[in-house]
């Protein structure tokens, strides 16, 4: 396979913007290729199957453009379509679920350990059956306004306020020393959550995600020596407004970002 390759990396909108952000960050020579599938967003109500259909689309059509891995920026796939698609194709696959686990093990003093997350990866267990493994007392909690609200930009709005009130106000009162996460979306929230939470350590998946993506590469000698090229955008919604969405979340103009149609792939 071509060191030079690029990364394929996939989520439902918006919310993977975060694992792009930390590959220019700890992988700056790797070029990626991100699909938003935002037609279909939010995935966090979709019944697994949707998720296994929607993960084999998008891994057909990334490899089709030639990526020598996938990093699936996206916890409800992960967690849903991750173990079964691993096994139908060949290409490196990361998730997120694992590393993001790791890391809260480690930072967590008192083995009292949050999730938040969307429904469908609550409902799947992933994190808390990890973590519950290795005796940590586990308060999950889903979060279905976060994303919505995230992608229309409303992170100071009072929706947001009273919706971080509803979902943390248990974590809170538990009294939790280690918030995951769960989904790619969420960390474009952590000051708020911070504010909200107090003494709190937080862990954003992407991080260790990316980490894990680059031991894996440095393992099968695949680290590009050098980018070859920009990074490509591509969405399954209107290409004006995840560009539109991206820059404000990242701080900075997307390349071109082009429309595909998976039904199509």
């Amino acid at each position: 396979m071509d060191r030079c390759a690029p990364l394929g990396v996939y989520d439902s909108g918006v919310g993977g913007l975060t694992v792009v952000r930390e590959i220019r960050r700890q992988l700056p020579a790797e070029q990626i290729i991100y699909l938003a599938d935002s037609a279909r967003l939010p995935y966090g109500d979709r019944t697994p199957e949707e998720i296994q259909l929607f993960a084999r689309q998008i891994i057909t059509f990334l490899r089709s453009r030639g990526v020598k891995m996938v990093v699936i920026a996206c916890n409800t796939s992960s967690a849903l379509a991750l173990p079964v698609v691993r096994e139908e194709f060949s290409l490196p696959l990361v998730g997120m679920i694992e590393p993001g686990v790791k890391t809260a093990l480690k930072m967590s003093g008192e083995g009292k350990i949050g999730v938040i997350a969307t429904q469908g990866t609550i409902d799947s267990d992933a994190y808390g059956r990890i973590l519950r493994k290795h005796g940590a007392q586990v308060y999950s909690q889903a979060c279905p306004k976060f994303v919505p609200l995230i992608e229309s930009g409303q992170f100071n709005s009072s929706q947001m306020a009273q919706a971080i009130d509803e979902y943390l106000g248990p974590l809170r009162a538990a009294g939790v020393d280690t918030l995951i996460y769960g989904c790619t979306h969420y960390p474009f929230l952590d000051s708020q959550i911070r504010a909200y939470m107090g003494e709190i350590k937080t862990v954003d998946p992407a991080v260790e995600a990316v980490r894990q993506a680059g031991r894996s590469l440095a393992e099968m000698d695949l680290l590009s020596p050098g980018k070859r090229g920009r990074d490509l955008f591509f969405t399954t919604g209107e290409p004006e407004e995840f560009a539109k969405r991206g820059a404000r979340l990242l701080g900075q103009e997307l390349d071109l970002v082009e429309h595909v149609d998976l039904t199509r792939v």
